[in-house]
């Protein structure tokens, strides 16, 4: 659709539990016009994303979504109900979920008692 632009990060790569984020820019924006209504996002992939949308005082509109499991998305974008240039993105989404499909955060190793001194013997008798 001639006048609608999207751009931003959140249309290429994201991390699960991360937020992914792109700008919608509207050519023809009209001062006082709530142009939410008229644009729409669909995401199909390995989770169901939270969306957000953040209109501007310019016409401008920040969409926000978080996907919840690693995989790869396709993000519909319409407005006023058609496609926009280069809709659907292929977004790739990279991370961990648990096995109910949740996020988690990676883990640390922690090492505590024995393996906490060999590793500290370790670390004394070969010194970088």
């Amino acid at each position: 659709m001639a006048g609608v632009l999207c751009q931003g990060g959140g249309l290429v790569f994201g991390t699960t539990g991360g937020r992914c984020r792109f700008m919608v820019f509207l050519e023809e924006f009209k001062v006082g016009e709530k142009v939410v209504s008229g644009l729409t996002v669909g995401i199909d992939g390995p989770s169901e994303p939270e969306i957000k949308f953040d209109h501007e005082d310019n016409g401008n509109i920040e969409v926000t979504w978080t996907p919840y499991a690693p995989g790869f998305y396709d993000v519909h974008v319409k407005f006023n109900g058609t496609p926009v240039k280069d809709s659907p993105f292929n977004v790739k989404i990279v991370g961990e979920v648990n096995c109910m499909g949740q996020y988690t955060k990676p883990k640390e190793q922690v090492v505590t008692g024995w393996a906490a001194r060999q590793k500290a013997e370790k670390a004394l008798r070969n010194p970088k």
